[in-house]
């Protein structure tokens, strides 16, 4: 988040306009001690809908989701078929240039958008 913070001009005032915040993979994102980062995402929102998405609920998530989000649930799918009117695309880019595309990316598309990063 500082870096991005740094790269992007009002970001914290854009990131008051979030809708929806997606974090996939969250239990890696706990797992590699990201937590203050995703609160410090949350507290610069105002109140967005909040999805988290894993494939397995470890404890330290399922507590995060008790204490910060409101009336949460949980949703299992095991299907692995997307409506047709998704639109899906890939980027690849160098681990050394991932951020730098991201700030790009941000700041050219205008449409509702959500972006996974891995």
């Amino acid at each position: 988040l500082q870096f991005l913070l740094s790269q992007i001009p009002n970001l914290v005032s854009q990131l008051k306009t979030v809708s929806y915040l997606v974090c996939d993979e969250c239990d890696q994102m706990f797992e590699q001690q990201l937590q203050p980062q995703i609160n410090d995402i949350i507290q610069h929102t105002t109140q967005p809908q909040i999805i988290l998405c894993s494939a397995t609920l470890p404890k330290q998530l399922s507590e995060f989701s008790s204490a910060k989000l409101k009336q949460p649930r949980m949703i299992q799918n095991e299907t692995e078929t997307f409506p047709l009117e998704l639109f899906i695309q890939n980027i690849l880019v160098s681990g050394t240039y991932k951020e730098a595309a991201l700030v790009h990316l941000c700041q050219q598309i205008k449409e509702r958008t959500l972006v996974f990063v891995a």
